[in-house]
């Protein structure tokens, strides 16, 4: 199974191995629950049926025989909310692009690539470019669009926050290589716009508690950001444009998650695991 929510508890028969590729703990009841219920009016409501929906969702936890997390961040998670040991990490495939880094341009923007949610802290990113009087395009659709919209247009600079929507990749990889570095405020699963941007050769700026963090070096190939403010993000903004990146570096740092790479270390993990759940079934017997 490859889940962030409900497939890891799909029922399977007595002697039938189950390996469960874990995305997350199930967001909106663990690590996000209070976003998801702070809302005044379904808050009561939901706190009601999330308290069901928790107890069904750590049972379900223990069906499966092995898990495998994204990241260790989200291993660690598991261990939290589930009570349950994971397998080695094996961070997702992300298929990389060819960027010609010699023919990038560093342009006066700095980018999003999010489906526009409140936990992806798009607001905090605004508020601290338009703090420094940066340019910021975010590129994504989701329910927050509105409401972000809004509160650029109420700022004292709204013409340097450029809203796009969804676009073709084509373009999406334009703007990867173009900007002056990619920024992830968010406490990401993992995030594969992460390694999007770095296959472009640019440096991201991510917040350390992410799991995406775990594939960057810091001052080499990117930024932590310590505290999700706009303070920090700011002073993060400001040190990334006092550094001179290698691009080319950047570029080779994330060749070892592409898809072959993937398919290379999630088969043998398989196969282990299938050959120590067969010794553990003779050794029972």
């Amino acid at each position: 199974s490859i889940t962030s929510a409900e497939a890891k508890g799909v029922l399977t028969k007595p002697n039938q191995l189950h390996i469960c590729y874990l995305l997350t703990p199930t967001r909106y009841l663990w690590s996000h629950y209070t976003e998801y219920i702070e809302n005044q009016i379904t808050g009561l409501f939901r706190r009601g049926i999330f308290q069901y929906l928790r107890w069904w969702d750590k049972a379900a936890a223990l069906r499966p025989d092995y898990i495998i997390p994204i990241s260790h961040h989200v291993a660690q998670r598991c261990k939290t909310y589930y009570s349950r040991e994971t397998e080695p990490v094996i961070y997702p495939p992300v298929t990389l692009p060819f960027f010609d880094c010699k023919k990038a341009t560093s342009e006066s923007f700095y980018l999003i690539v999010s489906r526009l949610v409140h936990y992806k802290k798009i607001d905090l990113t605004m508020a601290a470019c338009i703090q420094l009087k940066r340019k910021l395009v975010i590129i994504g659709n989701g329910p927050d669009l509105k409401r972000l919209k809004a509160i650029a247009q109420a700022s004292s600079e709204p013409s340097l926050i450029t809203f796009l929507g969804a676009v073709q990749s084509e373009q999406v990889e334009a703007y990867y290589t173009n900007c002056s570095a990619f920024l992830s405020p968010a406490e990401e699963d993992f995030g594969i716009t992460i390694l999007e941007a770095l296959s472009a050769g640019k440096p991201v700026i991510i917040y350390e508690q992410s799991g995406g963090a775990e594939v960057v070096e810091e001052n080499k190939t990117g930024i932590f950001l310590k505290e999700q403010t706009v303070s920090s993000l700011a002073t993060a903004i400001e040190k990334s444009e006092n550094i001179s990146w290698d691009s080319e570096y950047i570029q080779k740092s994330v060749r070892k998650y592409s898809v072959h790479e993937f398919q290379k270390n999630i088969q043998k993990a398989l196969e282990d695991l299938k050959k120590r759940y067969e010794e553990k079934g003779l050794h029972e017997q």
